[in-house]
């Protein structure tokens, strides 16, 4: 057996292998059904558009052969089959935008998974290390999402040159912030405030919030106030 031959046949085994073993993994085996279960959903939904466009193609042919009707054979079918084509034509650059749209939604995605990521892994992080670790967007991002941390950041930047500190928790749909001052918070003023500034993010995972007042190093409440995540708080 030559050299060649031998070393193809190592680098066959090899990769039989290498195969058997994802089979035998159940992560792979998950994916691949989770990709067969996506396959067929694909092919439905191909299935569902070729229906309506082949009626619309159908129609449209029928359409021009009416505007040609009186013209001779050779210029209908000139006129006719250009336009047919040039409706093949447009119908594949919307499905390219449609490409490109995906495209992006699939890169923002990933960015904000990313960002997820690298918030987690530092979770530990203060606010004032967590506003320096990011760029504005980026927080304001994480914000949008309903992190807690970023919430409480973006509102301390708020709070913070006055004094009140600002804390916060996520649970069950329910934003839990705490605001800490010397001198606790004023709460009519303090409630129209935060609650702007919660409507400004455009939450769409908090269904509730509390608001809770104290001095720093008092466990117990000077105040707390709840109200539904809506067009007006109550």
């Amino acid at each position: 057996m030559s050299d060649f031959t031998l070393a193809t046949s190592l680098s066959n085994i090899d990769g039989r292998e290498r195969e058997a073993e994802h089979l035998n993994d159940p992560i792979y085996q998950q994916k691949q059904r989770l990709e067969l279960e996506a396959d067929e959903k694909i092919n439905h939904s191909i299935a569902d558009s070729l229906v309506p466009l082949t009626t619309i193609l159908n129609h449209l042919e029928l359409s021009l052969e009416e505007t040609l009707k009186h013209q001779s054979t050779e210029v209908k079918l000139e006129i006719k089959y250009k336009f047919l084509k040039k409706y093949i034509h447009l119908l594949q650059s919307k499905i390219e935008d449609l490409g490109t749209v995906i495209n992006q939604s699939e890169i923002e995605e990933q960015q904000r998974l990313l960002l997820n990521k690298t918030v987690m892994a530092n979770s530990g992080d203060d606010l004032d290390n967590l506003q320096q670790r990011l760029t504005q967007p980026q927080l304001m991002e994480l914000a949008r999402q309903g992190h807690a941390k970023a919430i409480a950041t973006v509102i301390s930047q708020f709070l913070k040159p006055r004094g009140i500190s600002t804390l916060a928790k996520s649970k069950d749909a329910c934003l839990h912030i705490i605001l800490e001052s010397d001198q606790v918070p004023n709460q009519a003023s303090m409630i129209p405030f935060v609650y702007q500034k919660l409507l400004d993010l455009k939450l769409k995972s908090i269904q509730k919030v509390k608001v809770y007042a104290r001095t720093p190093g008092n466990k117990s409440m000077a105040w707390v106030q709840e109200f539904t995540y809506t067009e007006t708080y109550q």
